[in-house]
């Protein structure tokens, strides 16, 4: 089989304003995040205001300008009012748990995936791997390795490395990607996965993830990773997600039987 392999130009890394700590954002967007989390947690009373431009500026060791940007985001969000001569208030109560999802989890993969727009970084067949060969011998002497950058807003949230056994990668044709999942793909062709082991931890970022989701070199990043097998428990799919850390996290609803419905992604992209 040719490899087909496309080459992107590393993409820059934010600036950092301690050499001896990066930091994966620039400061108004990390108090940007902390505030919005605040106000959806209702960490701030809805009868008063909130610590005032100076106090924050003093907290989080900022400057007044940078404060004022900070705030006039959440003011545009709907989050804050800003009252003349009053001050600034909590303008919304704590975001609801989005209602229990009646989709089959395969289904919430694909529905998840049409949120990003996707850009091929690599798409390319390389000897098997040993440890997807430790997960499932039938994978093959090939492997399919396909991967690709998740963006919102023009930002990178996540990675995605998918490997595919050699002989179901014709199923996969890299004209038909797109933003579709592989296992979309193979279902097409009468290929479902009946079952989906998903793992999540934590890991820093190397040189080449650092590059594609513009962070600096060891950044946190979440890591998942899902094996989907068919009904004989073959692997017919490896898929590796890595996300930012401080924009993305996982959220699980059970019902009373405390069988876990469905995973719910939070996602806060970069504006």
């Amino acid at each position: 089989m040719n490899k087909n392999t496309v080459r992107r130009k590393p993409a820059p890394r934010h600036a950092s304003s301690n050499d001896a700590a990066p930091s994966v954002l620039p400061l108004h967007h990390r108090i940007y995040i902390v505030l919005r989390r605040r106000l959806v947690e209702g960490v701030y009373p809805f009868d008063g205001p909130i610590p005032g431009e100076h106090q924050l500026a003093e907290d989080f060791h900022a400057s007044r300008v940078t404060i004022r940007r900070v705030l006039d985001r959440l003011g545009k969000e709907g989050l804050i009012e800003r009252r003349h001569g009053v001050g600034t208030f909590p303008t919304r109560s704590p975001e609801a748990v989005p209602p229990h999802a009646e989709m089959s989890y395969f289904d919430y993969i694909a529905a998840s995936s049409h949120t990003y727009d996707d850009q091929l970084v690599e798409f390319n067949y390389l000897p098997t791997p040993a440890f997807l060969s430790d997960i499932d011998a039938r994978f093959g002497a090939v492997t399919l390795k396909i991967v690709r950058v998740a963006f919102a807003k023009k930002l990178p949230l996540h990675i995605f490395r998918t490997y595919v056994p050699g002989d179901l990668a014709e199923h996969v044709p890299r004209r038909s990607l797109g933003n579709k999942t592989v296992l979309e793909l193979l279902q097409k062709k009468g290929i479902l996965a009946q079952e989906s082991e998903l793992k999540i931890g934590a890991m820093s970022a190397d040189v080449d993830e650092a590059q594609h989701l513009r962070v600096s070199v060891g950044a946190p990043l979440v890591h998942a990773t899902r094996i989907s097998r068919l009904a004989d428990g073959r692997a017919i799919e490896f898929n590796q997600m890595l996300s930012i850390a401080e924009l993305f996290g996982y959220r699980f609803f059970f019902d009373g039987r405390g069988t876990i419905r469905l995973p719910h992604m939070d996602v806060n992209p970069k504006k």
